[in-house]
């Protein structure tokens, strides 16, 4: 009765046993592949923790360049409101200059105006002038030619009705061209024709240098 009951209880251990093989075989290849996935997801951690470390060293940098992007934007205005204010100082200077070189060159015209008026005014009088001084040649001329006449006329004893008309119109000659201080021409003159005076500007005038002073008295007298 006992051979059958050992048998069976061996065969019943054996079963044990090959069962617990089997589910130490299995815990094993369970334990494997949870190792497996262990290493795999530690891998995945750190994957993770190193993420987030870059992540906070990103968020870190881009903070420190947010507030250097600010104070150079701040830095950045403050320098464009002085350039601002330069630019707005040189635009008032540049119209004062402008309005002041048009004043300056509204000026130079007048001034070039007067100029070529006085020219015009001197040439003018340059040419009375030499005008005058050819009616003075010829009255100069007429005199020597009446005084050249009387000669003759006493040197040869000419008619008695001849020499007194000659001395006659030699005496309204003289009368009206001679006997003129000066200072009764320089009065004359000044009064008739405002031309300046050689013996008064020590004959630095550029049209009447050189000129006699009997040039005004005609000038005055005609």
């Amino acid at each position: 009765m006992l051979v059958p009951y050992m048998r069976a209880l061996e065969k019943e251990l054996q079963s044990w046993t090959s069962w617990a093989q089997q589910k130490v075989v299995q815990a094993l290849n369970r334990l494997g592949e949870d190792k497996a996935e262990l290493t795999r997801l530690r891998q995945e951690k750190e994957e993770a923790d190193k993420c987030v470390k870059e992540n906070e060293m990103v968020e870190e940098t881009s903070r420190k360049r947010l507030h250097e992007m600010e104070n150079a934007l701040s830095l950045f205005n403050e320098q464009l409101q002085v350039l601002s204010s330069r630019i707005r100082r040189l635009e008032m200077e540049k119209a004062l200059f402008l309005k002041k070189k048009e004043a300056e060159h509204l000026k130079a015209l007048i001034e070039a105006a007067k100029m070529e008026q006085t020219e015009i005014r001197e040439q003018a009088n340059f040419k009375k002038v030499q005008s005058v001084d050819s009616e003075r040649r010829l009255l100069l001329e007429e005199q020597r030619d009446l005084k050249r006449k009387t000669a003759e006329l006493e040197g040869y004893g000419s008619g008695p009705s001849a020499l007194p008309k000659v001395k006659e119109r030699l005496a309204v000659f003289e009368g009206n061209f001679g006997g003129l201080t000066p200072e009764r021409e320089c009065v004359m003159c000044m009064k008739v024709y405002p031309l300046p005076l050689p013996h008064i500007y020590h004959f630095s005038h550029p049209y009447i240098y050189n000129l006699p002073i009997s040039y005004f008295t005609i000038l005055c007298l005609m």
